[in-house]
């Protein structure tokens, strides 16, 4: 671009020069001559000849011309009035109109008393290569290091990823290489790509699960290291949770995923004191690990919600079933008892369901949701009525 402008400045300037010299040269011959074709061509040769060598003032500091050679020139001569019968004036004439008027690139056109003369040339260049060469080379580079320098989106947001993750205490060989994958799939996300991803899966999702474990404080060397080479995460929106869940109940990336994509469903463990919930097993509290247990059975047999009982009248046939619970898998020997001698009492249910809920959502957050317990107002009673929603599936 640098260059062809800079040849377009010095074909005006040399056009601006022949403008001058050829209606001077041509009119001053044609005084004393005939206006004859051959007179003609015989003037435009010698012009020519005389314009071999036209020098030229380069606007760069390195010039890329050395000079430009008058190639070819031809004059016509069409008259466009009456002609002027003053010879006197004829050199006034002259002087008046030398740069009367300039058309197109390759042609001047003047008026010379009655006659309209026109004149065709043809211009060449002597380039100096080498300086071309140097020039250009430049300018690219010049190019190439103004386009560094321009702000860039993507890069900026690799860099502040990278530094995110540098800060929550990854090397940085790791840092660059995951905050070049979530830039990248940030771009695939952004694209709307979506013939090569499957619908159901969310292709943004490494961008949010390094956020999430940046501010949980779990993204270490390891992590780090299998979110690159998992890539990409096929996991849904809604299932990312359940991974960083997982992560933080000490999983690895790989059975991170696992989790992420089991079923929604609930199962007992109550030799080993865990329930397994979505995949993940989590460790309960004995005591109301058996509650817990007692109300899945119920679901099970799909008995309605159980009610409270009255605070005056406890439940005495389902105390001595949670007692036979217990005692088959090593309860605690003083809730046992006291089942068996005075029943289930609304007092000891309510503390048990509240420490049920209160463990499932230290332990799973929001996550713990589906697998609460849910109340309903008895409408015979006016007491409370609890159990699972059927919309959970269990497994005993």
């Amino acid at each position: 671009m640098l260059t062809l402008i800079s040849h377009l400045r010095l074909y005006s300037a040399v056009k601006a020069q022949l403008s001058l010299q050829l209606p001077a040269t041509l009119n001053s011959a044609l005084v004393n001559s005939f206006n004859n074709e051959d007179q003609l061509n015989k003037i435009a040769d010698k012009i020519v000849l005389s314009n071999q060598r036209i020098s030229v003032d380069n606007p760069l500091p390195l010039p890329l011309v050395n000079f430009i050679s008058l190639e070819h020139l031809k004059f016509s001569l069409s008259s466009t009035g009456p002609k002027n019968s003053n010879e006197g004036s004829t050199a006034a004439s002259v002087e008046h109109n030398e740069i009367n008027h300039i058309d197109g690139f390759n042609q001047l056109s003047w008026q010379n008393g009655s006659e309209l003369v026109q004149a065709e040339f043809l211009l060449t260049y002597q380039f100096n290569m080498f300086n071309t060469i140097i020039i250009s080379l430049l300018l690219s580079s010049l190019l190439s290091y103004l386009f560094y320098l321009l702000p860039n989106k993507q890069r900026q947001e690799a860099k502040q990823w990278q530094d995110n993750i540098e800060q929550a205490g990854v090397n940085k060989t790791l840092a660059v290489k995951l905050a070049k994958l979530i830039i990248s799939q940030e771009a695939a996300a952004n694209s709307n790509d979506n013939n090569l991803h499957d619908s159901s899966i969310n292709i943004n999702a490494l961008p949010r699960i390094v956020t999430l474990c940046i501010e949980r404080g779990l993204l270490t060397d390891e992590i780090a290291l299998a979110l690159i080479k998992a890539e990409p995460l096929p996991i849904a929106h809604e299932q990312q949770l359940w991974f960083i869940k997982a992560l933080e109940h000490q999983h690895t990336v790989e059975s991170a995923l696992i989790i992420a994509k089991s079923d929604e469903q609930l199962s007992f463990n109550l030799s080993a004191k865990t329930i397994t919930a979505h995949g993940l097993t989590i460790t309960l509290t004995a005591t109301p690990l058996f509650y817990y247990y007692w109300y899945a059975q119920r679901a099970i047999s799909q008995l309605p919600l159980y009610v409270n009982p009255s605070q005056t009248q406890p439940d005495r046939k389902q105390g001595e079933l949670l007692a036979t619970i217990m005692l088959e898998y090593n309860g605690h020997s003083k809730a046992m008892n006291d089942l068996s001698q005075n029943g289930l009492k609304a007092k000891a249910l309510e503390l048990n369901r509240n420490k049920i809920k209160d463990e499932l959502m230290a332990l799973l957050g929001d996550l713990a949701s589906p697998y609460l317990l849910i109340k309903e107002r008895d409408l015979k009673t006016t007491r409370y009525k609890y159990g699972f929603s059927t919309d959970l599936k269990i497994l005993l």
